[in-house]
């Protein structure tokens, strides 16, 4: 169960926290400035950091 999310997006890494750092998840992403949109929906708890 998500009681936690924590988002972390700069120019080429998206790293997620899931609890606290229960579940962690890094990925690499090659995005244009206009493409970097996140929606998030349905979490209370969800914070999003764009670096």
């Amino acid at each position: 169960m998500v009681r936690e999310l924590l988002v972390i997006i700069d120019s080429s890494i998206v790293e997620v926290f899931v609890n606290e750092g229960e579940t962690v998840f890094t990925t690499r992403i090659y995005l244009e400035k206009t493409e970097r949109e996140l929606d998030v929906s349905g979490c209370s708890a969800c914070e999003i950091l764009a670096i």
